[in-house]
């Protein structure tokens, strides 16, 4: 089914260039989903994705 289980958001802490590499993570897993994965194949997609963005600190 197409049933969102969860979330995951990258956001930058500042506009500022010193922390152009620092960004704040979101996650989100619902109630379904808890203990079957589903947070640490979102958050491995996350990592990658910041790391493919220029992120080095979460």
């Amino acid at each position: 089914n197409n049933e969102i289980l969860g979330w995951v958001a990258l956001s930058p802490v500042s506009g500022r260039c010193v922390y152009g590499g620092v960004a704040e993570v979101s996650v989100y897993v619902g109630q379904k989903a808890r203990g079957k994965g589903v947070g640490l194949g979102l958050m491995e997609v996350l990592v990658n994705a910041s790391e493919t963005e220029g992120y080095w600190t979460l």
